[in-house]
């Protein structure tokens, strides 16, 4: 499917508060993506490839079918799949879990003295730290 700005930019306000314009091209030129609709309205993207994420979607009910779908895109194209989740996404944890995934010993910490995002709606690029 083709992703288009704009679509891309609603989800990332909606999910994150912010925009991610120049993410979203360099991540295009990285990994596979996947943009979710229903009743043709996008409700969710996500990357995958070598390194997996980052994932919005708007419902975070819809966690379980998404991970699904990309977990299997992982296997059919030989990539090991493994994401950063945010612990407060209740519905991904839950569906990883369910799968026999595990925790890393790694953890990372956000603080923030603001509200900042729907990280229940959310997960992160992996992984997270480049050099």
């Amino acid at each position: 499917m083709v992703f288009r700005r704009e679509s891309l930019a609603r989800l990332d306000l909606a999910v994150l508060g912010h925009r991610r314009d120049v993410d979203h091209i360099w991540l295009l030129t990285q990994r596979q993506g996947y943009f979710y609709q229903r009743d043709g309205q996008p409700v969710g993207y996500g990357y995958v490839g070598s390194s997996n994420g980052p994932f919005a979607l708007l419902n975070g009910a819809d966690f379980p079918a998404v991970l699904a779908h990309v977990e299997s895109q992982a296997a059919a194209s030989g990539h090991t799949f493994g994401v950063e989740v945010p612990l407060i996404n209740r519905a991904a944890i839950d569906y990883l879990l369910s799968r026999g995934c595990q925790l890393e010993a790694f953890f990372a910490f956000f603080m923030s003295d603001v509200p900042l995002g729907r990280f229940e709606n959310y997960l992160f690029t992996s992984p997270p730290f480049f050099m």
